[in-house]
């Protein structure tokens, strides 16, 4: 099951305020390497990103192309609070392919609860980059476990440094810019579409969230962003975001969307909500706003997320972009 493992002692982490936590790796965490990988994860005191300390994650000779390995770190938190995560990391081979992500496994007095978040598995050069997500605590959950992974060639060197863990309020306010991945994405079966972050565009500044639709898409196959945001029955919840095409078909559409779950984050069968413009629309930055009240019946009632979208498709290659995300409750306290 496992190739390599190291269990620190945590007791130490516990002492750590649960709202705003920074580690600069400066002190090692544990790490596993999966099946079929070999290599080992190692403190480095010489080099990191804003100052000497961090982790390298060495995939060694023989390990097989692909297989992943993790960092693993417990920490304390709060149920019921929404937490941001961030880690930077960087490749040391870039002449190597390597993708990175963050996941988050939730603890109940010891014991493994159930897994919280999983990034989108992003390509990783040699310039430093930001891997980034939010979760939310489930009820009974007082430890995290953070498990900035990595998959790699064998040779490769991925270098993790400056995590950062602080309590967040999405449910009065969300705006993010896209210059983090905190998104995940969803696209059809067979679908050739893809998702990345464009450090040159932007709406009000470099930094957007691009799809492209490339040579050969179906014309009903279609590629999404998607992230949760708390909610409740009763309460009205408005949705911005910032949207900019180029090439896609004049009948292609950028969509906002979201669906009911459950605070279990399990469809409750609510069908999609949502607004949408047509690509040629919106040539250049154009805002898209959605406003809606969760309704306190029906299928609704149970609701303590939606999880939104944002997307788009179409049989033409082109891209879209999105920047400048917002979301809040728009209900009178």
């Amino acid at each position: 099951m496992k190739k390599y493992f190291i269990l620190l002692a945590l007791a130490a982490s516990f002492g750590v305020t649960a709202g705003e936590i920074k580690d600069g790796f400066d002190k090692m965490w544990g790490y596993w390497f999966a099946k079929d990988s070999k290599g080992t994860c190692r403190f480095n005191a010489k080099e990191g990103l804003t100052a000497p300390g961090s982790a390298d994650m060495i995939f060694a000779e023989g390990h097989k192309s692909g297989a992943s390995a993790m960092l693993l770190k417990r920490f304390p938190v709060e149920a019921g609070k929404t937490y941001r995560i961030k880690c930077m990391v960087r490749n040391k081979t870039p002449q190597l392919k390597c993708t990175a992500n963050l996941a988050v496994q939730a603890f109940k007095k010891g014991k493994f609860f159930a897994s919280v978040l999983s990034t989108a598995k992003l390509p990783v050069e040699k310039d430093w980059r930001m891997l980034a997500g939010d979760f939310t605590v489930p009820e009974g959950v007082d430890q995290v476990q953070i498990l900035p992974a990595g998959n790699a060639d064998a040779g490769a060197v991925l270098q993790f440094d400056d995590f950062s863990m602080e309590a967040i309020d999405p449910s009065k306010e969300f705006k993010d810019p896209f210059d983090y991945d905190s998104w995940g994405f969803w696209r059809s079966a067979e679908a050739k579409v893809v998702r990345d972050l464009d450090s040159k565009e932007g709406n009000k500044a470099p930094g957007a969230a691009q799809i492209k639709v490339l040579e050969g898409n179906g014309k009903n196959k279609v590629g999404s962003l998607l992230k949760h945001f708390p909610v409740k029955p009763g309460k009205e919840y408005t949705f911005v975001v910032f949207v900019k095409s180029q090439g896609l078909s004049p009948e292609s559409t950028l969509a906002l969307n979201i669906q009911g779950q459950s605070a279990k984050k399990r469809f409750l069968g609510t069908g999609v909500q949502g607004t949408k413009i047509k690509a040629e629309e919106c040539r250049e930055w154009k805002r898209m706003v959605f406003t809606f009240h969760v309704p306190d019946s029906g299928k609704w009632k149970e609701a303590g997320y939606v999880l939104v979208t944002l997307g788009t498709g179409g049989s033409v290659p082109g891209c879209a972009w999105f920047d400048d995300f917002e979301f809040f409750c728009s209900s009178e306290e």
